[in-house]
């Protein structure tokens, strides 16, 4: 069995893989297995990872089904206990795993976090995970920083799908990351489904990761991103927030939405805003029942989900965050 898994999801990203497989074979940790899923790529992604890395197991697929099933198949083949996502458009230095799975060592850790830096040369941070707003957006810990050590003491509240490992008996206890979402928020989910199991979440500062942040979605127009965005920020507050949470921050929710509506009406983005909040609420009574189950397994007392939640900060900040919430928020199509 190897020390990890990496499972990496991928669209048309061959140019991306050039960078990231040798970061992943100069590792000082080298019993690994390196999973590609390729998601009905167009640029010659399978032949060319089969052809120069034999040893990378491909599996491959006719059709875009999105980032959140695509790992989910990763997984499914894989053999380890450790589980490293990894969007196509990183490089690793060469302790990454190393790291990651020395973080990964205590009973109750079921996710862990790294760093990640934007772009391939600078200290500027993408983030060291996810934090969350009570108004149910997730955003990036640390984005747009110099680094200097400020957040390497963090507890984030879920690893950024950017770069995350994943312990096996975790996912096998809360499930994997829903498909339904397709791409974005589907990191957030997953974290916030492990947390309410009483799982933790750690981060390792050491285990360093480069990311050209949105290389891969570039692809799709500002119309896909804004649609995933907001329909499945409303499925994981439904899905995930506890009652008294819930009502307690609804006002809230729906003024910070509202103000989202808003931004993307006057970002010429009517439509897609519309349709995000009408599938949203049409599939409400599917997400209730994953509700439902969710909330069954949850064993984290009331008192200690409460200090995740993070301000939602101004309304002006957050009319002006949405505008570039779609290259802020991890962003990944697969």
């Amino acid at each position: 069995m190897p020390a990890a898994s990496i499972i990496i999801p991928n669209f048309n990203g061959k140019m991306h893989l050039q960078r990231l497989l040798p970061s992943l074979f100069t590792q000082s940790e080298t019993d690994i297995e390196v999973i590609v899923v390729d998601n009905g790529s167009s640029d010659g992604s399978v032949e060319w990872v089969q052809r120069l890395f034999p040893h990378v197991f491909v599996l491959p697929h006719r059709s875009n089904e999105g980032f959140a099933l695509a790992c989910n198949r990763g997984i499914a083949n894989a053999h380890s206990e450790n589980l490293i996502i990894l969007n196509n458009d990183t490089v690793v230095e060469p302790e990454f795993v190393r790291k990651m799975l020395e973080a990964a060592t205590g009973t109750a850790v079921g996710m862990v976090a790294a760093k990640v830096y934007h772009g391939f040369e600078g200290n500027i941070l993408d983030s060291v995970g996810l934090q969350l707003h009570r108004n149910g957006m997730g955003t990036l810990i640390g984005h747009g920083e110099p680094d200097q050590g400020q957040w390497d003491d963090v507890i984030p509240f879920a690893p950024s799908g950017v770069a995350a490992l994943y312990k096996r008996q975790m996912l096998d206890q809360v499930g994997r990351f829903d498909a339904n979402f397709f791409a974005y928020y589907e990191d957030l989910d997953l974290g916030f489904r492990a947390r309410l199991a009483g799982w933790q979440c750690v981060s390792a500062p050491q285990a360093i990761v480069r990311h050209e942040h949105s290389a891969t979605s570039h692809s799709f127009d500002n119309a896909f991103k804004i649609y995933y965005l907001h329909r499945n920020k409303l499925w994981m507050i439904i899905k995930n927030y506890p009652a008294h949470l819930l009502v307690r921050y609804l006002v809230n929710i729906l003024f910070y939405d509202l103000l989202a509506a808003t931004a993307s009406i006057c970002r010429d983005h009517t439509l897609a805003g519309i349709r995000a909040r009408w599938d949203a609420v049409k599939a409400f009574p599917q997400r209730l029942r994953q509700r439902r189950q969710i909330q069954r397994g949850c064993t984290l007392p009331h008192k200690e989900l409460e200090h995740w939640f993070q301000p939602s900060g101004s309304p002006t900040a957050y009319t002006n965050h949405t505008s570039a919430e779609t290259e802020r928020y991890s962003s990944r199509t697969g």
